[in-house]
């Protein structure tokens, strides 16, 4: 899909993502709503993870596709999906107190 991930951030809180989040980075969430995409635009996150089967509403498809902003769906939980990337050498966002 020509993107390159090095870190992820995993997140059901969109304020979080906003204050957290690195450019280019991937977005793992149950969240499904469009506001998910457009908080993805703001903090420069590079895909979305859908985690525990959840499907996206057709409004945040359309969305994500206007803004070319890939979208990927898994059955794992949030944290099997983390750890699966982890140790596939996704890291997280490190954060500086």
């Amino acid at each position: 899909m020509g993107i390159e991930v090095k870190s992820a951030i995993a997140s059901d809180l969109m304020s979080d993502v906003l204050v957290f989040a690195q450019p280019a980075a991937l977005l793992i969430t149950g969240l499904t709503n469009n506001q998910v995409v457009r908080t993805c635009e703001i903090a420069g996150i590079a895909a979305i993870l859908f985690v525990r089967d959840k499907m996206p509403t057709p409004e945040t498809i359309r969305l994500s596709c206007e803004h070319n902003l890939p979208i990927f769906l898994t059955r794992s939980t949030m944290f099997e999906t983390c750890g699966i990337l982890y140790s596939h050498g996704i890291k997280g966002i490190t954060v500086k107190h």
